[in-house]
């Protein structure tokens, strides 16, 4: 089985929508997709998420507004190129009217979940345009996977504690359809209330549901693996075609943006392996992070 988690670069546009799809089916053992908010289609634009900080800050009404109006649109520029009716999405309730209930009351819990819904919108598109494709798939949300998080100094963290609760809903879900289709960068703490992990929080989701399942992972993003240099500044540069979980912990704390260093420490304390790659060059074999041994 393998867990395929998409960055918000690979889920930015309709047209990376179909190829994110295209990869989850090339492959009968993709059978979890975590996806992330998506990204920036041009330089200029403002990515999902940070769109979404701006609005749990905001208290002003007109900004709010055009904030909600910005977010909307991104997604249904997404939505009406594939086909997909928001009817079809989050139990029937439009986007606009799911930021503005969030919005009500911007205490801290609701700034928690807000900041967590362009994760929510995402993997709710990739279920419903997979549905329409004639494929069997269901979004799952951070309460029905059972992702238990804790409070860790600033930031929220997936507890060990839920693994066997993620396994056990997983589990049963599979029986009923080829493929879960799940929002990262987030859980529900022991009150039941939503936090998000820290940014770049889906990579960690994705390892822990992997480790759950003892299943491998996939990181699809923008680059082809994980490279010594980066290959927007250094076009010459080659990624690396094997890491130890050391080396890509290390590589990760000291900056490395292709993946969160939390990501790794799950699949090293169950063996699995992890491959890097490129979303728009799914042929190019990435960057595989496994034990200290070469495989």
């Amino acid at each position: 089985m393998l867990v395929a988690k998409f960055g918000g670069s690979s889920l930015a546009t309709a047209t990376r929508f179909r190829q994110a799809a295209d990869i989850l089916r090339a492959e009968p053992d993709r059978r979890i997709c975590v996806c992330s908010a998506p990204g920036k289609r041009f330089p200029q634009d403002r990515k999902i998420t940070d769109l979404l900080i701006d609005l749990a800050y905001s208290q002003d009404e007109e900004k709010s507004l055009l904030l909600r109006q910005e977010i909307e649109a991104h997604f249904q520029e997404i939505t009406e190129d594939l086909g997909v009716r928001q009817a079809d999405m989050l139990h029937g309730q439009r986007i606009s009217e799911r930021l503005k209930e969030e919005e009500k009351d911007l205490s801290v819990d609701r700034y928690d979940g807000l900041i967590a819904l362009g994760e929510i919108f995402s993997a709710s598109v990739m279920a419903a345009y997979l549905c329409k494709s004639g494929y069997k798939a269901s979004f799952v949300g951070a309460s029905q996977a059972g992702i238990l998080v804790y409070k860790a100094g600033e930031h929220y963290r997936i507890h060990e504690d839920s693994l066997d609760k993620i396994r056990d809903q997983l589990v049963t879900l599979l029986e009923r359809y080829d493929l879960l289709v799940i929002p990262g960068f987030y859980g529900r703490d022991a009150a039941g209330k939503r936090r998000p992990l820290s940014r770049g929080g889906s990579d960690v989701t994705a390892a822990w549901l992997a480790a759950a399942l003892q299943a491998d992972c996939e990181i699809w993003t923008d680059v082809s693996g994980v490279f010594v240099t980066d290959p927007r500044v250094h076009p010459e540069a080659q990624p690396l075609p094997y890491l130890t979980y050391d080396q890509m912990l290390e590589m990760a704390e000291h900056g490395a943006s292709v993946l969160h260093p939390e990501a790794v420490r799950p699949l090293q304390a169950k063996g699995l392996s992890m491959q890097v790659k490129n979303s728009f060059r799914p042929e190019d074999p990435g960057t595989l992070v496994g034990p200290s041994l070469h495989p």
